[in-house]
């Protein structure tokens, strides 16, 4: 809402370090893997909102940022904001170009910087709910299974119980 945008890209931040695509608004992909690793080395330096209609025009602006392909190509794309989570680069949203052809100046780049430090933080909530209940998950599983070894463990005991008797005792019926 606070760039009239009606669509966008949200790449988050895996365990490993790399940014995959998370989710997307009326916005076409490419492919479903973009290479932003150069991109997001660069934002992590900077913190600067990218506008690709001014980085299309004066990329010297940019500092000759080369941005991957698969990006440049989705059409209508307009903004690339960084979200942090404190000094962490934490996601990537590229904003589709406004309807009202709307031009951005200083005091809209800082309230999207800020906006996108609180969607970062709330990016990084998420995340770590996600990890946390990923993680109960796990737990529930492992108690399962030692459950389930130990009533195994059970019923071998009592069949090899069972056998050893009935070679002791074959011949007696009672």
């Amino acid at each position: 809402n606070l760039a009239n945008s009606t669509g966008g890209v949200l790449c988050s931040r895996t365990e490993d370090g790399r940014f995959n695509i998370a989710r997307y608004w009326r916005m076409p992909l490419p492919s479903p893997y973009i290479d932003l690793r150069e991109l997001s080395q660069w934002l992590q330096t900077h913190g600067w909102i990218i506008d690709l209609r001014e980085w299309r025009s004066a990329p010297d602006v940019y500092r000759n940022l080369q941005l991957p392909e698969a990006l440049i190509a989705i059409s209508r794309a307009w903004l690339i904001i960084p979200l942090f989570s404190g000094d962490r680069l934490q996601g990537i949203l590229l904003l589709r170009e406004s309807d009202l052809g709307k031009e951005i100046n200083w005091e809209d780049r800082d309230l999207l910087k800020l906006a996108g430090k609180q969607a970062g933080s709330h990016l990084a909530q998420f995340q770590a709910d996600q990890a946390l209940v990923e993680s109960r998950q796990f737990e529930a599983v492992n108690r399962l299974s030692a459950y389930v070894i130990h009533d195994l463990k059970n019923i071998v005991a009592q069949l090899s119980l069972v056998v050893s008797n009935a070679q002791k005792h074959k011949h007696n019926p009672e």
